[in-house]
């Protein structure tokens, strides 16, 4: 996957996400090696009353990292601090990737618990929209925070963990990007460990008439729902001392050939919705329809393929009404207004204590969808997503932060408990508004107004061809 566009230039760079979605142009971009580099650029743009953003890898599907003002990018500030093997933690600088997190705590024999679906994002940006995998027993990624340090909107340096500032811990492990800068983490890790992986085919109503079951039928279990055939990949892994077995996989030349037949497929799509059964289905014949095993390290399996550049929605239910909210998203697409994208993806989270984090205080089921862009098309894409989103509010869904969701302070006040205190820290952390964007202003602020961004003129002509049905 490729990352946000970097130029030299304080004056003409432009940042685009990885997925196309949204762009903006800063008035100044920086990429500060240090500490002092990060106070001066805060202090400067507290003078000139400018706002400041932090980005990563460019992964967030919104517009959570963008702003006019001065944005800062943290590749330079990825060093290891501190490695202790004996207590299984480790103490980076902010800017890390995980990918290079997974490879030095390899090194060291040691590993994360958990991971999403990838390992792009910065260790900054994993734990600022809670970042997660899936495991009955398993947090966030913001949840292995065990100190943070980070610069505030007054260019001040802090320090919090469950014991120093605890509030501002619990708000910081789920920052926005709202409280500061953060430039330092330290992660607690496990010994390093192999999982096996086993994929097999079931019924969608096997998936839902045992749902319990089969999400506690491995340490980390995830569904991967293909809606037009009601079939369903089921993916359990469990930690093993097996050897290392990989299955045999086509030549790398014939999986490309697979994987750009698949997107002119889904480019073919745009024009003619009603193929996206026969294309299912032939996915499904060349990738799932066969049970699957591999026996790998940990962090090489619980990364997924999230394929082409894409719009995506996912939402956080409690787990208790997963099954309901999965028949309602069913309903959904068998009204057949609109084209949809599979696999639809079903994880499981643990509870935590973290403010803003979608799993606070209940045990998650996160229900994503995706309309793929293929070639960088036009797509469309609207109409699913504002339905999709009320289905998932009917079932008091919290949106996954980073990607795209319409509610308002009021909605996410009743939704998150600590709101309010989340944004009286806020407030004590950035009085002068430095790092308010036009995301946090319509999401956090009373009277905000967000909408879904404006579809081009060719993707609302494409969207007046409806799908048919075949459910």
């Amino acid at each position: 996957m490729g990352s946000a566009n970097k130029q030299s230039s304080h004056s003409d760079f432009v940042y685009s996400n990885w997925a196309k979605t949204f762009t903006c142009r800063p008035e100044v971009y920086h990429e500060p090696k240090t500490e002092e580099d990060i106070v001066g650029i805060i202090r400067q743009a507290r003078q000139e009353k400018r706002t400041v953003k932090v980005f990563g890898a460019g992964h967030s599907p919104s517009d959570l990292p963008c702003c006019e003002g001065y944005m800062l990018n943290m590749d330079k500030m990825n060093r290891v601090l501190e490695v202790d093997t004996e207590m299984c933690t480790i103490t980076v600088e902010a800017g890390m990737r995980l990918q290079e997190l997974n490879a030095v705590l390899h090194k060291h024999g040691m590993a994360l618990s958990v991971l999403g679906a990838i390992s792009e994002q910065s260790i900054a940006g994993a734990i600022a929209t809670a970042t997660h995998g899936t495991g009955t027993q398993f947090n966030t990624l913001s949840s292995m925070v065990q100190w943070i340090r980070l610069i505030n909107g007054k260019g001040e340096i802090m320090e919090c963990s469950s014991t120093l500032q605890p509030e501002l811990f619990a708000a910081a492990r789920c920052h926005l990007g709202a409280l500061g800068i953060i430039t330092q983490v330290t992660l607690q890790c496990e010994k390093a460990f192999r999982l096996e992986s086993q994929q097999r085919p079931v019924a969608y109503e096997d998936m839902v008439n045992h749902f319990d079951e089969l999400v506690e039928s491995a340490e980390h279990v995830k569904f991967l729902w293909f809606p037009y055939h009601d079939r369903v990949t089921i993916c359990q892994l469990n930690r093993t001392s097996a050897p290392k077995e990989l299955p045999v996989a086509p030549p790398l030349v014939i999986q490309n050939q697979q994987r750009v037949e698949y997107e002119m497929n889904l480019y073919k799509c745009r024009f003619n919705p009603n193929l996206l059964p026969e294309v299912e289905q032939q996915y499904w014949d060349r990738h799932m329809a066969q049970p699957i095993r591999a026996v790998d390290d940990s962090f090489r399996l619980f990364n997924f393929d999230c394929m082409f550049l894409q719009y995506t929605s996912e939402w956080a239910v409690p787990r208790d009404d997963a099954t309901r909210a999965l028949a309602q998203v069913k309903n959904l697409i068998s009204k057949a207004r609109y084209p949809i994208h599979f696999p639809i993806e079903v994880r499981v989270v643990k509870h935590d204590d973290i403010w803003l984090s979608p799993c606070y205080q209940r045990d998650t089921c996160y229900i994503g969808v995706v309309i793929y862009k293929p070639f960088n098309a036009p797509v469309p894409y609207r109409n699913l997503l504002e339905d999709y989103e009320q289905v998932m509010r009917a079932h008091n869904g919290r949106p996954h932060w980073a990607k795209y969701h319409c509610m308002t302070y009021e909605d996410l006040a009743a939704t998150y408990p600590k709101l309010d205190s989340f944004m009286r820290v806020r407030l004590s952390m950035d009085p002068d508004n430095l790092f308010m964007n036009d995301y946090l202003k319509r999401h956090l602020l009373p009277g905000g107004k967000p909408k879904y961004p404006v579809e081009s003129d060719l993707a609302y002509q494409l969207a007046d061809h409806p799908i048919k049905s075949q459910l």
